[in-house]
């Protein structure tokens, strides 16, 4: 799969785990899953790169193109 079809499969998945995970108990554990997210996405796409050119700087370019899902509050247990 190319990055643009890996970043689109990963969204529906994401979106899901935020939907279900997106409380605010658990939103700081969500975010540091998001940056997890990003820091695998980058080395397995390295990894598939014979000549290892994919740089942070190009991924990072790749990312403002084709976004990843960023986390969001779906749940607040606060009352309003």
């Amino acid at each position: 799969m190319n990055l643009k079809e890996t970043i689109q499969a990963l969204n529906l998945k994401l979106k899901g785990h935020y939907l279900y995970y997106g409380i605010f108990v658990n939103f700081c554990r969500v975010k540091s899953f998001y940056n997890y997210i990003i820091e695998q996405l980058y080395k397995s796409k390295q990894r598939r790169s014979q000549n290892k050119h994919l740089t942070w700087d190009k991924f990072n370019a790749y990312i403002t193109q084709f976004p990843v899902y960023k986390p969001k509050l779906y749940i607040s247990l606060c009352p309003i």
